[in-house]
C-alpha cells in the first residue's frame, strides 16, 4: 500500500497546474474526444470514454494497433481531441496519433510516466502519471487517478448536458430491468 501512496504523491509532485488546466480546456471544448491506450492503459482509455459519454460529451475509444488504428483515425478533425495513455515505451502508434493530430489540427493530451521528454513538445498538454519502479503497483493506478481528476473538472464545464444524459441513461437502464420487461409483457 505504501508504494501506491508513493506513486500518487510522485504524480502530484510532477504535475503541472498549467498542463492540467490546458488538458481540461482541451477536452471540454472538443467536438469529440478520442482515447487511446494499449494493454492495461486501454482500460483507462475505455473508462475515460464511458465517463465522457455519460457527461454528454462525444467520445470514442480508438485503442488498437496497426491498420485498425489507422481506420479509427480517419474521422479526426480540427475540433477533435486525442487523449493518449502511454505509460512507458514510445510506440509507432504514438507517432501515428501525433502525426494525424498535427495534420488535422486536432488537439492532444498525453498521460505518461516517462514519455514527456520525448514527445511532450508535440502535445497540447502532458500530464504526469508516475508508475511503479518495482512493478508491484499497477501501471495504470496513477493514470486512473489523473483521469478521474480530469473528469471531475470537465464535468464542471458540462453540468447541464451531464444532467440530461444521466436522466436518459437512468431511463434506458430502467427498461433493462426484469421488472420492466415483465411489465411490458403484461401490457401487451
Amino acid at each position: 500500500m505504501s508504494e501506491a501512496v508513493d506513486r500518487l504523491h510522485e504524480t502530484l509532485r510532477l504535475s503541472s497546474r498549467q498542463d492540467f488546466a490546458t488538458a481540461v480546456e482541451t477536452i471540454s471544448s472538443a467536438t469529440e474526444t478520442y482515447a487511446f491506450g494499449l494493454g492495461l492503459s486501454g482500460g483507462v482509455a475505455q473508462y475515460l470514454v464511458t465517463r465522457l459519454n455519460r457527461l454528454g460529451c462525444r467520445a470514442h475509444d480508438i485503442s488498437g494497433s496497426g491498420f485498425h488504428l489507422a481506420d479509427r483515425l480517419l474521422p479526426l478533425s480540427t475540433g477533435s481531441c486525442i487523449v493518449i495513455y502511454a505509460p512507458g515505451r514510445r510506440l509507432a502508434e504514438h507517432d501515428l496519433l501525433l502525426d494525424r493530430a498535427a495534420a488535422t489540427g486536432a488537439r492532444t493530451v498525453l498521460v505518461t510516466d516517462s514519455l514527456g521528454p520525448q514527445i511532450g513538445d508535440r502535445v497540447n498538454a502532458c500530464l504526469a502519471a508516475a508508475s511503479s519502479p518495482s512493478g508491484s503497483t499497477s501501471e495504470f493506478l496513477s493514470s486512473l487517478i489523473v483521469t478521474d481528476a480530469l473528469l471531475l473538472a470537465v464535468a464542471a464545464h458540462h453540468e447541464e448536458s451531464a444532467d440530461s444524459t444521466s436522466e436518459l441513461l437512468t431511463t434506458m437502464r430502467e427498461k433493462l430491468t426484469p421488472e420492466s420487461r415483465r411489465r411490458r409483457k403484461h401490457d401487451t
